[in-house]
């Protein structure tokens, strides 16, 4: 009787490790799947994009902030204004 008992646990616990190592195998599969990995690359494009989109608008306020510092300090007027005004810059 022990040694039936013994080789029940044997066998539940081999298929439950075998259960086991079969959920794993299929799960690594999945991860590198044609079909995942695109997932995966377009959404790391995706957000690359997005915080190269954030540190593109980010530089760009920064160098206007500095111009306008750099304006203001050399008296330097803003063209770009003047030119929406209807005025062109005169060559001088």
């Amino acid at each position: 009787m022990r040694r039936l008992l013994s080789l029940a646990t044997g066998i539940g616990m081999g298929a439950f490790a075998g259960a086991v190592v079969m959920r794993r195998i299929e799960s690594a599969r999945r991860a590198v799947s044609p079909s995942s990995l695109t997932g995966g690359a377009s959404r790391l494009a995706g957000d690359l994009g997005g915080k190269a989109e954030a540190w593109r608008a980010r530089v760009r306020a920064e160098a206007l902030e500095v111009e306008a510092e750099l304006r203001a300090t050399f008296d330097v007027p803003d063209l770009n204004g003047a030119a929406e005004h209807g005025s062109e810059p005169t060559a001088g």
